[in-house]
């Protein structure tokens, strides 16, 4: 179930986004100043914390929409 949901999301969601390249910009103005593993530990943490949060509004949008179609099926 959890691969599922994680190849849908990453067919769904492009990084070639305003937003991404901010990050991107972010990421290389920032490795002027701590080192790569730093920016390689950070990174991880933003990913893994977008990642979670992405998979919990999926989850949740289903069971909306499990509710909403139960509720009209009634």
């Amino acid at each position: 179930n959890e691969s599922v949901v994680e190849s849908v999301l990453d067919r769904s969601l492009p990084l070639d986004t305003p937003q991404w390249k901010k990050v991107e910009q972010l990421l290389t103005y920032l490795t002027e100043f701590a080192p790569g593993y730093k920016i390689t530990e950070l990174t991880d943490a933003i990913c893994c914390f977008a990642d979670d949060q992405t998979k919990r509004g999926f989850v949740l949008g289903q069971t909306e929409l499990l509710e909403e179609l139960a509720r009209r099926a009634a």
